[in-house]
């Protein structure tokens, strides 16, 4: 059985903590970032993996 020391679990919860904030910040931006398109895009009648493709090949 391997022993941990209490700082390196409280060490490990809090970078898991902080990454699940991270990961649901950059989904609620993500999320916004599609509900502000999304009038443009139906007006172009594109799909969304058609639309969302050009912003990422545009990089």
């Amino acid at each position: 059985m391997v022993l941990v020391s209490t700082t390196v679990a409280v060490l490990a919860y809090v970078v898991l903590a902080v990454a699940v904030v991270v990961g649901i910040i950059a989904l609620a931006a993500i999320a916004e970032f599609v509900v502000t398109n999304r009038k443009e895009r139906l007006a172009s009648h594109d799909s969304i993996r058609h639309y969302y493709g050009s912003f990422v090949l545009a990089r």
